[in-house]
């Protein structure tokens, strides 16, 4: 986080406090979603007038389109932010690669680096270009914690617990699908490459034709590229593998945890104990809750991409020196 965050105080300072921006905005919008319909039913039995609701109608929409438009322009912003962060990271990873003794670049550690970099800062929709942001955006989502959990343990605070219990067990399915598919990245890479060596630059460069004929290579180069394309099949199937377990996980534990809260938020106003605005505005907190648990959990995994991929990003700029051979 320093690391990142240093590169863009040395070069765009405001760029820093973009994301940060987000919170109240993020806040606001929380706190209006959350009791817009709640006040309006609220106005409705008390009030004996159409004018009065109509004008706290009116104020809520008013309110809601400043936050919106004010959201707009600070997403704008981030656009730009982020473009610039990514055009920065191209720019010192190119600086250091033109730099670096050329037979440097063909040591076997030096290229699983280099290709880490390049998926780190390939395009502006990868996790370490987003680290910036996302680590802000988790400020204001830690802050709807706090609002929808406050009105939440009005109700009854076991109801955060089984939210929060069920949230990490969601999380911690996805951390391990994370980790096992990072854990065997670099293995896929490197089959893809051979598979990429026979099937595109061997059959398309003729220069190439001549030695296969000549030396009988095409029944030895047909048989190969069906066994790396096989064991490419297995480490992609596995991939998939994972990623079903962890849906279907998810949405097992999703079903448990959201039906339990329900039933009970449905048995407390069947018995009188609460009113229909006090049901709308557990029932929006809960939502709300489920929801901002889950983006915790989901922008904590894109925060941990997004620390390493800065870290790949990090080590490959600074391999210079570490391997003690050229620059």
């Amino acid at each position: 986080m320093a690391y990142i965050y240093g590169i863009l105080w040395k070069s765009e300072r405001a760029l820093v406090f973009v994301g940060f921006l987000t919170v109240p905005i993020a806040l606001g919008m929380a706190a209006l979603n959350l009791y817009t319909t709640t006040i309006i039913i609220r106005y409705l039995e008390q009030s004996g007038g159409f004018s009065t609701v109509a004008l706290v109608i009116m104020g809520l929409i008013f309110l809601q389109l400043v936050l919106a438009l004010t959201d707009g322009w600070l997403e704008q912003k981030i656009f730009y932010a982020e473009h610039y962060v990514i055009g920065e990271l191209c720019c010192l990873h190119e600086k250091v690669f033109r730099e670096m003794d050329f037979y440097l670049g063909y040591e076997p550690d030096v290229r699983v680096l280099k290709r880490r970099a390049d998926a780190s800062v390939g395009n502006n929709h990868t996790a370490a270009v987003h680290f910036p942001m996302d680590f802000a955006n988790m400020v204001g989502i830690l802050l709807k914690f706090v609002l929808f959990g406050s009105v939440i343990s009005i109700l009854s605070p076991w109801i955060i617990l089984l939210l929060v219990v069920g949230c990490l067990i969601n999380y911690f399915l996805s951390r391990w699908e994370q980790k096992r598919n990072f854990a065997t990245a670099d293995k896929r890479w490197k089959i893809e490459k051979k598979v990429n060596y026979i099937s595109i630059r061997l059959s398309r460069d003729t220069h190439y034709g001549k030695d296969i004929r000549l030396y009988s290579f095409r029944d030895y180069l047909q048989l190969l590229a069906e066994k790396l394309s096989g064991e490419y099949r297995i480490q992609t199937e596995w991939v998939e593998r994972r990623g079903f377990m962890t849906a279907l996980g998810n949405f097992l534990v999703v079903q448990v945890r959201d039906g339990a809260v329900y039933l009970f938020l449905i048995s407390r106003i069947v018995s009188g104990q609460i009113d229909a605005p006090q049901f709308l505005l557990y029932f929006s907190a809960i939502t709300g809750l489920a929801g901002v648990i889950t983006d915790i959990l989901g922008k904590w995994s894109g925060i941990f991409a997004g620390a390493m991929g800065v870290s790949d990003f990090r080590e490959f700029v600074e391999v210079r020196g570490k391997l003690n051979k050229g620059k």
